[in-house]
């Protein structure tokens, strides 16, 4: 993989940064190891303790770096919601209305109030002493707006942000998806995709109380359907944007964005526009959109994925004997 990343980049320096990174990168940023600068930013001192074991070989070759700090909208002290389970700590205080009907108490009570340090994601820009930030992925329990607008005018730099938002999320005041999206429209940020994780309202301390006492099924049973709580989405910058200002550099950053997330035909796409607007030569937009076919061949390719007649053939029964199947169980 190492040499398609290359071959798109053609060295340009990528800037990745994790912010809320306790478990370590998410499977789709680790192919990244190799051909970005990654920082990895979890105030957490027991995570980056892990991290910091995890990510030994990376952080003594000096293509890794673990960040001990908080961040927030303006830095300085805060005030950090600890709560039972640690994954919910936040720098918003717990309670919404939902809380108590869908959120089991002992995850988030006993509740502590610990005052921290913070620093804007500006200021750790500078720390770092990077020029900006290219693929930003933020979990930070409710604060990623906040987080991402500490960046100042260098969130105008930004080419991906990955967030987990609320809907509506366990804490007071916490931004929901319109007012985000919104605000990304003014950095040329495109919303792509929406990832959603669902609940069940739980009862007596029980998130399958329902399903089991009332309707005699399994939990996870697909006949009772759950609420929507949180979304994972994924913004990129306006290609035509960075048409417009002739950066190829920042397109090529662009280019890996997309395939890092699965979305190969946008950077197939970007590589085929950008040689329209005399950004990339012909040559160069041919190695590019190569090793975007190869990305996506290396990794995510199966015989079963063939375009080819027989292979439409064998997907077309292989669904009409699950159909089949199904109808015979009934």
């Amino acid at each position: 993989m190492h040499d398609f990343i290359q071959n798109i980049l053609s060295n340009e320096r990528l800037v990745f940064v994790d912010v809320g990174a306790a478990n370590g990168l998410l499977p789709h940023y680790r192919i990244l190891i190799e051909d970005a600068r990654l920082y990895l930013v979890e105030p957490n001192e027991v995570s980056c303790q892990f991290l910091e074991i995890l990510y030994a070989p990376q952080i003594k070759a000096g293509t890794l770096s673990i960040i001990p700090f908080g961040l927030s909208q303006f830095g300085g002290k805060q005030v950090l919601y600890v709560t039972n389970k640690s994954t919910g700590s936040s720098l918003l205080e717990p309670g919404s209305r939902e809380l108590n009907e869908y959120v089991l108490h002992d995850y988030i009570f006993p509740l502590k109030k610990v005052e921290i340090d913070t620093i804007t994601l500006e200021t750790l820009v500078h720390n770092i002493q990077e020029k900006l930030i290219d693929i930003i992925k933020l979990d930070t329990q409710g604060t990623e707006l906040f987080i991402l607008k500490g960046l100042g005018q260098l969130s105008g730099e930004l080419l991906s942000v990955e967030m987990e938002i609320g809907m509506p999320g366990a804490y007071k005041n916490q931004p929901q998806l319109p007012e985000i999206i919104e605000y990304m429209k003014t950095l040329n940020l495109k919303l792509f995709d929406l990832k959603p994780s669902h609940a069940h309202r739980q009862l007596h301390g029980k998130y399958d109380y329902y399903q089991k006492k009332v309707f005699s099924v399994y939990e996870e049973s697909s006949s009772i359907r759950a609420r929507i709580w949180e979304v994972d989405t994924v913004f990129f910058k306006d290609l035509n944007v960075l048409i417009e200002r002739n950066d190829p550099s920042s397109i090529r950053k662009l280019i890996v964005a997309y395939c890092v997330h699965g979305f190969f035909i946008e950077a197939f796409h970007a590589a085929t526009e950008a040689e329209k607007a005399g950004l990339f030569t012909g040559d160069a937009a041919k190695t590019v959109q190569s090793s975007i076919v190869k990305w996506h061949r290396k990794l995510h390719y199966r015989l079963s994925h063939s375009s080819h007649p027989v292979m439409g053939l064998v997907r077309k029964f292989g669904h009409t004997n699950r159909v089949l199947s199904r109808l015979y169980q009934k």
